[in-house]
C-alpha cells in the first residue's frame, strides 16, 4: 500500500511506500525527506529529495540501495564520532582568539597565497550584423 501515489495515463509514476523521516521543513511548507519509494512500477528504493506539502510535486534528490545506504550509515557513523573532536578544537581555537585578543598579543600573518596571472581575454569575431 503505498503512501502517496502518482498516477499519470501510462500509469503509475512513482509510490512513496513509506516516509521514513522528515530530516527538515522550510518556510513555504516543502520538506526533506527519506522516503522508500517506487519508480515506474519498479523496485522500491530509498531516497532523499524535497517534497511539497500535498507530495505531488518534488525537487531534486537522490535514490540510494540497499548496500549504498548501508555505505552511507558507515560514513554518517564516523563523522558521528568524529564531531566531539571537531567541536573540542573549535573550542579551544576561539579560547586562544580570546586569549590573545585580552593580551593584545597578535597572530603571525598567514603567507601570501600563490596567485596565477590572469589570463588575457580571448579575441572574439563579432558578427557583421552588428557592423562592426
Amino acid at each position: 500500500m503505498a503512501y502517496v501515489s502518482f498516477v499519470a495515463e501510462g500509469g503509475p509514476i512513482y509510490d512513496i511506500k513509506k516516509r521514513l523521516g522528515v530530516i527538515s521543513k522550510s518556510r513555504n511548507g516543502w520538506t526533506k525527506e527519506m522516503n522508500l519509494v517506487a519508480w515506474n512500477d519498479g523496485e522500491p528504493r530509498y531516497e532523499l529529495r524535497s517534497w511539497s506539502p500535498d507530495h505531488s510535486r518534488m525537487g531534486k534528490g537522490i535514490s540510494l540501495s540497499v548496500a549504498e545506504m548501508d555505505s552511507l550509515r558507515e560514513i554518517l557513523g564516523d563523522i558521528m564520532e568524529n564531531i566531539p573532536e571537531v567541536v573540542a578544537e573549535q573550542a579551544r581555537e576561539a579560547q586562544e582568539a580570546k586569549a590573545t585578543e585580552s593580551t593584545g598579543a597578535t597572530k603571525a600573518p598567514k603567507a601570501a597565497k600563490k596567485t596565477r596571472a590572469a589570463k588575457a581575454p580571448r579575441a572574439t569575431k563579432l558578427p557583421k550584423a552588428l557592423g562592426v
